[in-house]
């Protein structure tokens, strides 16, 4: 089968040797990370590749960005829309779009400066240099630095060179990651494309933020930014810490979460990491409205294994409010 962009669709032996960026279709979304349209829905047909959308405005579409990836958090791709269910309360819903498109990144880059991370500071440098070496011309990267308080250290800007010349070079004392991880949330909302992400560099710890878990929690489910999250505690104490912040987060809003025990693995993650924000499967469903407006829903997407693909992650976001 030849797809939309002149490629030819591999099989599913082929699809599991697909790696990373040097042998990959190119895949990513359109749209808002979670959009629920009343007026104005995108009408897809069940595709394996979108094509431009049309507007109608008599039916609700909920978009959900689905990553699937590897134990070694590559993307897999070349799946197809008999590859996923979609559930809302536990009940199945049938799949009415299905897309694998490119669109840019408005990408929010949380930098921890913290002194715990004193020691790992080159490396979490090149790492993000690595993220900024695998985007594309048309993203925009801003940075926010994590220490006695957040600071947004660069606005958006499509100059990856002026981001890294503001990474920081030397540790602080304290470590406000939740209000660093709100303020680039609110951040990511001023990018300039529809695609909008956080991806954290941290060891986890926290000390010092003003606001809640709870807050930065509430303020996640309703917006429309994922989170990536790269960790590297030296604890079992703070891997606890960082799976309860920021892996919390990355669940509920279909980002990705990487435990890094050894500093030295930092760089590969981060490289594969940035193509997870990139390769995207975006899927359809008109959602069962049986609730009042603006009650909570919660839905799942499961992806249906092949063995040949082995053990894979699959991200997407775990509900959505009704209009």
């Amino acid at each position: 089968m030849v797809l939309a962009n002149g490629v030819e669709e591999p099989t599913v032996a082929q699809r599991a040797k697909l790696k990373d960026g040097t042998e990959h279709l190119t895949i990513s979304q359109s749209t808002l990370a979670l959009a629920l349209l009343t007026v104005g829905v995108f009408n897809l047909e069940l595709r394996g590749q979108s094509a431009r959308p049309t507007y109608r405005a008599d039916a609700n579409l909920v978009l959900v960005p689905v990553t699937v990836s590897d134990s070694q958090y590559r993307p897999i791709l070349g799946l197809r829309a008999e590859d996923f269910n979609v559930y809302q309360d536990g009940a199945p819903l049938p799949i009415t779009s299905f897309s694998a498109t490119d669109a840019p990144v408005s990408l929010v880059l949380v930098f921890d400066q913290s002194g715990s991370m004193r020691s790992k500071l080159g490396q979490a440098r090149a790492a993000a240099l690595a993220v900024l070496k695998t985007s594309n011309s048309q993203d925009e990267v801003a940075l926010v630095t994590v220490g006695v308080e957040p600071r947004l250290a660069l606005p958006f800007t499509s100059d990856s060179d002026k981001v890294a010349d503001q990474l920081p070079s030397a540790a602080a004392e304290e470590t406000a990651l939740i209000d660093a991880i709100y303020l680039a949330m609110q951040v990511a909302h001023t990018g300039h494309n529809g695609r909008k992400a956080v991806m954290v560099i941290s060891d986890g710890g926290e000390n010092n933020s003003r606001r809640s878990l709870e807050e930065l929690r509430s303020y996640a489910l309703e917006s429309d930014v994922q989170v990536y999250g790269m960790m590297v505690p030296k604890s079992w104490r703070q891997d606890g810490s960082s799976r309860i912040i920021v892996g919390r987060l990355c669940a509920i809003t279909g980002g990705a979460y990487a435990r890094v025990w050894h500093v030295q693995d930092l760089l590969e993650i981060a490289e594969h990491m940035q193509l997870l924000v990139r390769n995207q499967y975006v899927i359809g469903f008109r959602p069962g409205l049986t609730k009042p407006s603006g009650v909570w829903v919660k839905t799942k997407v499961k992806f249906e294994a092949h063995p040949e693909l082995g053990k894979a992650r699959v991200s997407a976001r775990s509900g959505f409010y009704l209009p």
